[in-house]
Formats: C-alpha cells, structure tokens, sequence
C-alpha cells in the first residue's frame, strides 16, 4: 500500500512539474514575442488576400506551368541578371508577390555539385513558386554545371554563382583549408542574396509540389520566424517505393522528419551559416537575433538521397520501411500534415522516371 501511495505521489509531482513547465515555456514565448514586437526592426507580416489567392489557384497544375516555362526561350542573352521572371507561377495570381521584401517573393538558395540525376527536375518543379534564386556550384565533373549555366540564360532572374575551390565531401573529407568547409562556401553563396529580404533553401535531389511550397510562404507571420519544412526520404528499387527509416530520436518518426531547421524559409538579416559544433564538415544556420521557428502545413517535397551515385552504396547501410508500412503507421497524418498525393507510390514513380542517368 505505501509502494502505491508514493508511486500515486511520484505521479502527481511529475504532472504538475509538466503543467509548470508548460505553463512557463508559453509564458517565455509571450515574453519573447512581446520583446520582438518592441524591436523596431520587427516585421509584422499579414496575409488577409490568402484564401481568395487559395481560390484563384484551387484548379491550377504544376505540370501545366512546368510545360509552359519548359518552352520558353532563352531570355536577355544569359549575361545580365533580370529581376523580374521571365518564367509563369502561382505568384502571377497575387499582386503582393511582386514585392521583393514580401515572403511570397523569396530567393530560391540552392547549392550543386554533381546532382545531374536530379538537377534539371527539380529546377523546374520550383518554378512555379520562385521567382529568382542564387546557384552555387562548385566541382562539377557530370554536366551539372551546363545545365545550371543553360537554366539561368533561360531565366535570368537565377544568378549562376561558381565557387572556385573545392568542398570537401560530407563525412568523407576533411577540409584542408577554411574556404574547402561547407559552411564557408554556403556564406559565399548566400552573400549574394540582398539583406532584409526572404530566402528559401532548395537542395537539389528534393522535388517539389510547387503549389504546395508557394501556399507555404503565406505561413510566416513576422520576419523573426523561420517556416521550418518537413521531408520524408525516398528511394525506388525494382520499381517498389520505400521510405528511410532514420531511427533518430528527436528527428525522424518512422521515415517522417518534421520541422526539420535544415531546410527552411527564414529572413535574411543577422543570420549565416557556420560549422556544426560536433562535425566539421557539416553546416548550419546560426542566428544572431531572435528567432522562432514555425511548422510548415504540409509536405510539399519528396527526397532521394540516395540517388547521386556516389551515395548509392551507402543505401545498403540504411533501413528501409516499404511506402504502405509508412502510410500505415502515419494514416493520423494522411490527408493534413501528409497530403496523399505526396505518398502516392504511382506518383512518385513517375517523378523517379524522369531523373537522368549519369554519365
């Protein structure tokens, strides 16, 4: 009887020490907002044409704009950068995405090295939802480089940006000298991008829903938040789809990485990137100001990691769930946070065809 009461004890201590801790965590958020809001630098951003732009675009189709801009001619010779796209999108439906300080309107951030499996696809699915963007490319032996150089004369609202040394490879490498890290060579291509203006960090073997990421950028509420995206990691073996089962406590829920900070929608200003604190040849994004991170609604983009072939060894290694085991185990998700177009295994063996074979 005495073991029951102290466990019956043990518990209430423990809950009312949660309801505490709950109680002061939103009071810190309060306190924060309230110190942020205070700040004159402090953007309140509002979307009140949201859900009529919603409306407008409802019946719209990203292959629809994908076939459009896939014709277009080469624009301005490819030498002298344009601001405003030569290409079509949803932004077209929303006269505030003209506004280059607006959310709806940021930079696409985008670094390549060797990725012509996926380059070109991925390019393409973006243009929807992006106006403009930076390209980084640095050590590129597979044709990635021409197809970047081919992209931005196409639409010069993209600057090719070559970076002139080596980067040493993740988890392969170490770098010799500090222009040879990572993270000195994102700050190089992210310098490129105007201060106090939105940013949006696209990696090259992750295709996107364009519909789904351009709704995305109406999420952010205030230029101290960063839109934190979500991704699953897929791969396609004789003609089956499965998922990565990371296994990361804290990262990955049986394949489903939510709010991940490494890929994000954040607005430049007193912000960079620097060495990850535990592996040197890793980055990420620091901020010298406050910052709040917010969820993305939805899915919006399908990642194939293991598609370069330098990493396609390194599947083997992995543990691999099949796509109907991770739609099971998420069916709570299914049709909100996991659309269901976007764990449709045809779907995304179409996007699988397209990828291009390296040379």
């Amino acid at each position: 009887m005495a073991n029951f009461k102290q466990h019956i004890k043990s518990r209430l201590k423990w809950a009312r020490d949660k309801l505490l801790s709950s109680v002061h965590n939103r009071l810190d958020r309060l306190e924060h907002t309230l110190q942020n809001m205070s700040d004159p630098q402090f953007g309140k951003i509002s979307h009140p044409q949201k859900f009529l732009v919603f409306k407008r675009i409802e019946n719209l189709s990203n292959e629809n704009f994908i076939v459009a801009n896939k014709k277009i001619a080469a624009g301005g010779g490819g030498e002298s950068f344009s601001d405003k796209p030569t290409h079509h999108g949803y932004f077209e439906y929303d006269e505030k995405s003209k506004d280059p300080a607006s959310p709806l309107n940021p930079w696409a951030f985008i670094r390549v090295r060797n990725e012509i499996c996926t380059l070109e696809e991925c390019l393409h699915s973006i243009l929807p939802a992006i106006q403009r963007g930076v390209i980084g490319y640095n050590d590129c032996d597979d044709g990635s480089a021409e197809v970047i150089l081919d992209f931005c004369q196409k639409f010069p609202s993209f600057v090719p940006i070559s970076y002139p040394y080596k980067v040493a490879q993740l988890g392969r490498e170490t770098p010799e000298h500090l222009h040879n890290t990572l993270y000195h060579y994102s700050n190089y291509v992210f310098s490129f991008i105007p201060r106090n203006q939105w940013v949006v960090k696209i990696d090259v073997d992750h295709i996107h829903d364009a519909k789904k990421l351009y709704k995305s950028f109406y999420t952010v509420r205030n230029t101290y938040e960063t839109l934190a995206y979500s991704r699953v990691h897929f791969l396609v073996k004789d003609g089956r789809v499965f998922v990565w089962h990371v296994n990361v406590a804290g990262e990955d829920d049986f394949g489903f990485v939510e709010n991940c900070a490494g890929h994000f929608l954040l607005y430049n200003r007193d912000c960079g990137f620097v060495k990850h604190p535990e592996q040197n040849w890793i980055e990420e994004m620091c901020y010298k100001r406050p910052v709040e991170f917010v969820g993305d609604p939805e899915l919006m983009n399908w990642h194939f990691p293991y598609i370069k072939p330098r990493r396609a060894s390194e599947a083997e290694k992995c543990k691999w769930v099949p796509l109907a085991d991770f739609k099971e185990y998420h069916k709570k998700l299914l049709g909100n946070k996991i659309p269901y177009d976007m764990v449709d295994e045809e779907r995304i063996l179409e996007i699988y065809s397209k990828f291009k074979t390296p040379h």
